[in-house]
């Protein structure tokens, strides 16, 4: 595909999170903003993660804010059309992960 094989951030969310939410901002100010935007609590709040080794800090970070976690073993572009979406099995309002270079073009 000619994309390096390098892991990257993600994040995504619904159309509501539109200039709210950005890879700039740490975890906790990205979920401030979210629960702010869709007038949550952060115990509202539910990320899907990727179960990664890699991942284990952001998921402390997510839980540390007070949100909650689905893991996932895999499909992370799925998880990001599920947060977009804003509705599945599970309210998904915001998903972050970090993943392979090559899925950027998906995204």
């Amino acid at each position: 595909m000619g994309a390096p094989d390098t892991y990257m951030n993600k994040l995504c969310g619904n159309k509501a999170l539109k200039g709210h939410v950005s890879l700039t901002q740490s975890v906790s100010e990205n979920l401030s903003a979210t629960a702010q935007a869709l007038n949550k609590e952060f115990y509202d709040l539910q990320g899907d993660c990727l179960d990664r080794d890699r991942h284990q800090d952001l998921i402390a970070d997510i839980h540390s804010a007070g949100a909650n976690t689905v893991l996932i073993k895999d499909g992370d572009v799925a998880g990001g059309l599920r947060a977009v979406e804003g509705g599945s099995r599970f309210i998904i309002w915001h998903w972050c992960s970090s993943g392979r270079g090559s899925l950027r073009v998906l995204l």
